[in-house]
């Protein structure tokens, strides 16, 4: 018989039977390494458990070369150590000189190519996935718009989704904390498609999929499973971290004369349409989380944070503010430490004097605090009173090191409402002081800490006249 392929593949047990045959000669200390048989009598007496079926095949086609005269050959396989770990090898076998006529003696080698096939599996991988959520990627998704832009007579469902208030979220609590909204989103959407459909990372907080044969109707189901699920996932959340707010566009391909590309952008348009109308929605629940996480850090009761205001507005009619700088003051004794959201619980709650690192991490707190108020409409117009509300009187404060009435007076005054509220209310590492005791406090740390003449404004127009 000639055709000795087509005989092997009639009569495969004729490869097990000449697999048999083989007898090993001799096997050197790298490759018993290798295959961490510890010696040539288990490499040959577990050879079988060694090589996987794709060697098998390789054997198949060995044998055929040799029928055909061939003399040598080299290819990769996938094999086992004896402890089942799985490598990867690049092999060389060749006729033993002198042995050409019977090829009863071959020299086989190998390399431990494993490593490589992993780097290069790796990066084949990055190729098409994106590395967070390790879904496909934008360059992924375009490829797969081509491929389905040459079908004809088939429906195409495009979905495309952005994460709203992604770059506020970044903004204030870090890209670890939006990263990990995007994972969550990304494992919500890989579990409501199926494997077939292609689900994408297209952008920063962009997703797009890809539906073959499928109806408007069903698309719209999807999307509103979508929102179900990501309703479901916001309600167990606490009060301190945050939603996930998405916007949806869709569309349909079902007609040749229309493009994916096409599809696409009206799934795109559907979107924006959606997304405008929202975003002041998602930025003000974003804001609402930071409150929590921030009274979360102080545990402020209802009670206290009413007094506080309270103080904070007569303080600001014995200053005869105007209407617009009372309330900015009132919100500036709220939310000047908001960015202690981003100082570890650890170093707010320390019981006894921070360390030098400890206190410059606390000193940052005005700077992120001016950060968040910035990206936030509703209280941009006290960012600067917020990144000011730790500065001194005599320049020893921060971050600026601003002195005497460089200070903007709204940050003077709220540095006095916060040193009394800390003064007379318990903290980790001492008890409440009286109100009279918080008096002589702000009378002795006037002209260093605090404004004198403010200090005396807030003792007898505030404090003394309406007896607190």
């Amino acid at each position: 018989m000639k055709d000795f392929k087509l005989f092997f593949d009639e009569y495969p047990e004729e490869v097990s039977k000449c697999i048999k045959l083989i007898k090993i000669k001799d096997v050197n200390k790298a490759s018993i390494k290798l295959f961490n048989t510890e010696s040539k009598g288990l490499f040959e007496k577990y050879l079988d458990k060694l090589f996987t079926k794709d060697a098998f095949s390789s054997f198949k086609e060995w044998l055929v070369l040799i029928a055909e005269n061939r003399t040598g050959f080299e290819g990769e396989l996938t094999a086992f150590a004896l402890n089942e770990e799985k490598i990867n090898i690049y092999f060389k076998w060749v006729v033993a000189p002198g042995y050409e006529a019977s090829y009863s003696k071959l020299l086989f080698s190998v390399i431990d190519i494993t490593e490589s096939k992993k780097a290069e599996e790796s990066l084949k991988h990055l190729s098409s996935h994106d590395p967070l959520t390790d879904m496909y990627n934008r360059a992924f998704f375009e490829e797969q718009m081509k491929v389905l832009s040459k079908e004809r007579n088939i429906n195409v469902g495009v979905l495309v989704l952005d994460m709203d208030g992604l770059k506020y979220v970044n903004d204030v609590f870090g890209h670890q904390h939006g990263d990990k909204l995007l994972i969550d989103l990304s494992r919500m959407l890989l579990k409501i498609f199926r494997p077939s459909d292609i689900v994408a990372r297209i952008g920063g907080d962009e997703f797009a999929v890809l539906v073959r044969d499928v109806e408007f109707i069903e698309l719209e189901g999807i999307s509103e499973r979508l929102r179900s699920n990501i309703e479901l996932h916001n309600k167990k959340l606490s009060k301190h971290q945050n939603p996930i707010n998405i916007s949806v566009g869709i569309a349909l391909k079902n007609s040749n004369l229309k493009t994916i590309e096409q599809t696409f952008k009206e799934a795109d348009e559907y979107l924006f349409r959606e997304k405008i109308p929202k975003r002041e929605d998602v930025r003000k629940s974003i804001l609402n989380v930071i409150k929590a996480t921030m009274y979360e850090k102080d545990h402020p009761t209802e009670e206290h944070m009413r007094r506080l205001k309270d103080l904070a507005d007569k303080f600001g009619g014995a200053m005869n503010l105007s209407n617009e700088d009372k309330v900015k003051l009132v919100l500036t004794t709220e939310l000047h430490d908001i960015g202690k959201i981003m100082v570890p619980d650890y170093i707010l709650n320390k019981r006894g004097p921070l360390s030098m690192g400890e206190f410059q991490v606390i000193e940052k707190h005005t700077e992120a605090g001016y950060r968040i108020a910035k990206a936030t409409p509703e209280i941009a117009n006290i960012a600067d009173f917020i990144l000011h509300s730790h500065e001194r009187w005599d320049g020893t404060g921060y971050p600026g090191r601003l002195k005497g009435e460089d200070i903007p007076l709204i940050s003077r005054m709220g540095f006095i409402l916060d040193a009394y509220d800390a003064m007379t209310n318990d903290r980790p590492y001492r008890k409440a002081l009286s109100n009279q005791e918080a008096i002589e406090e702000l009378k002795k740390n006037a002209n260093t800490q605090f404004d004198p003449y403010l200090v005396d404004v807030f003792i007898s127009d505030v404090l003394q006249k309406n007896c607190y």
